[in-house]
């Protein structure tokens, strides 16, 4: 069984609002990272909520399927790290490789999703597989073998890549650039609205 963690337990203070809520015409970030992992072919899902969770549950259980399982994260303030594990935690051991999935990464797509999926299942004893675009790595990021087995040990407010660098990286290709922005601002957020508009144009 491959899993996903969808992070969307942070404040969001720089945007001033929920990442996971932000509207991409219909959809909001959520949906669009629930899309990604659903339609590229991860098995289960754990979203990890924190600070928003009472503005972002009526959503999440709209789109709210047997493969997505909320879990509710009261130490998210203890770092993103400690919501990876939380997630982990609810997936369970069956988990044999695990996608970490920023909600603020909308425009990543099934596309990159199945490529890293596709690149773990054709390569003996991966550890950690992540996206790379004209020399840029981004999110997601996929975490196997002795990768995920340390998970536990990587301190709550440890950032996760001193997990990923203390491991062998395949660096998986794509052409979208979006796996290196997040939405951190508002400036940001229309900023890749403005682009998905482009994206979604007839």
């Amino acid at each position: 069984m491959i899993g996903a963690v969808i992070l969307a337990a942070g404040a969001s203070e720089r945007m001033g609002r929920p990442k996971a809520l932000l509207p991409f015409g219909s959809d909001t970030a959520l949906s669009m990272a629930v899309d990604a992992c659903r339609d590229g072919g991860i098995d289960r899902m754990a979203l990890v909520l924190g600070a928003a969770a009472r503005e972002i549950m009526p959503v999440a259980e709209e789109i709210h399927e047997d493969d997505l399982e909320v879990v509710l994260h009261h130490k998210y303030m203890d770092g993103r790290t400690s919501s990876i594990q939380a997630g982990w935690a609810r997936l369970g051991t069956d988990c044999e490789a695990l996608l970490v999935y920023p909600v603020d990464h909308a425009l990543v797509t099934r596309h990159e999703v199945t490529a890293l999926l596709d690149t773990y299942l054709q390569t003996d004893d991966p550890a950690v597989l992540v996206p790379v675009c004209e020399g840029r790595r981004g999110h997601p990021i996929l975490l196997a073998g002795t990768a995920l087995a340390n998970l536990p040990h990587l301190a709550p407010d440890a950032p996760l890549r001193d997990l990923v660098h203390a491991h062998p990286i395949l660096e998986v290709p794509t052409d979208n650039a979006w796996i290196a922005q997040d939405l951190n601002t508002p400036e940001s957020y229309e900023t890749a609205l403005a682009a998905w508009r482009d994206l979604s144009a007839p």
